[in-house]
């Protein structure tokens, strides 16, 4: 390419919100973590994809609608999750996803999502999570 020789008006997305096109037969519910298929359409998390973001609302496609639908996820962010066996000096360590709604500080099998940012009490862990994020 070659260098600007005018203006040229560019269309920006800001924030912390993705979307993607719901994979067939799939039933995706508001806050489940979310993963993309080879289509790169969204589906729930199984241990071991790549973690694109958490659901913002419930999105059908069991019945294979011609105009397939899409769901928002927020790509990055905080979130209040329970984590089994975590306690405060966890703080700083990967949180993974062995699915859409197990989370675990052990990465055999499952899918990095972000870091502990604040265990609030036995379980309840705020987790700070990105889309991005690679171990």
């Amino acid at each position: 390419m070659s260098a600007l020789t005018c203006d040229t008006p560019r269309i920006y997305e800001l924030g912390d919100i993705n979307q993607f096109l719901v994979a067939d037969s799939t039933i995706i519910y508001e806050g489940a973590a979310i993963s993309i298929n080879n289509l790169g359409q969204a589906k729930p998390l199984v241990g071991g994809e790549k973690f694109v973001g958490f659901a913002e609302q419930q999105v059908d496609n069991q019945l294979l609608f011609s105009d397939r639908p899409s769901v928002r996820v927020k790509s990055l962010g905080k979130v209040a999750l329970l984590i089994a066996n975590i306690n405060p000096s966890d703080v700083g360590k990967v949180v993974f996803a062995s699915s859409d709604n197990t989370f675990t500080l052990v990465a055999e099998g499952a899918s990095p999502i972000g870091y502990v940012y604040r265990v609030q009490n036995i379980g309840l862990t705020v987790v700070a999570f990105n889309s991005y994020i690679t171990t």
